[in-house]
């Protein structure tokens, strides 16, 4: 899981197509395999509350309404899932910001693909305990050139440029658990 999932904001133009999206969510979803630029808003809500959804921008997207507020439903991007209560605020030109409320501010990373393999999860956590990549190397049995290359792996996956930016990073996405030392990856990420 990962917890403090804040508000989510995402600017949806008139075709009800997810234009932007907050940078935080951003930064969650970095490792899903679709972006949510470009995809159908309703796509992302539980079937039975597509409708409603589909309703109400309509009416905002027609000047009907300035805003619109809907109960809580499950929200599935493919690489989180969190229910959320909505918010539809009237933008401009038809278009709307809809914000998503989760409710117990925490999400469930679903995606295979965003998650670490267990030796990159080992790695991760043995880069910001600041163990030296042959120390790391002893502790996980591999070569140093071996654990160069799943450290030079993760800098790339987390386009950052150094190990200390690497730390920074997985801690902010919740990659790392902030609440325990030494450092370890959610098992929900390891896969």
């Amino acid at each position: 899981m990962l917890s403090d999932c804040d508000d989510i904001v995402l600017d949806v133009d008139p075709a009800q197509r997810i234009h932007r999206v907050s940078n935080q969510f951003s930064s969650w979803h970095e490792f899903a395999s679709e972006p949510l630029e470009g995809r159908d808003i309703c796509d992302l809500l539980a079937p039975d509350a597509r409708p409603g959804l589909r309703h109400r921008l309509v009416e905002i997207a027609e000047g009907r309404t300035c805003c619109a507020r809907l109960p809580a439903t499950s929200i599935d991007t493919g690489h989180l899932s969190f229910t959320a209560s909505l918010t539809c605020v009237s933008s401009r030109a038809g278009s709307a910001v809809v914000t998503l409320n989760p409710v117990g501010r925490q999400a469930v990373v679903t995606a295979r693909e965003s998650r670490l393999s267990t030796t990159g999860a080992l790695v991760l956590e043995g880069v910001a305990a600041g163990k030296a990549s042959n120390a790391l190397a002893a502790r996980l049995h591999l070569s140093s050139p071996g654990v160069d290359y799943h450290v030079n792996a993760l800098l790339r996956r987390f386009g950052v440029p150094n190990r200390t930016a690497l730390v920074a990073r997985a801690y902010s996405i919740g990659a790392l658990d902030a609440h325990v030392w030494p450092p370890r990856v959610p098992p929900a990420l390891v896969g």
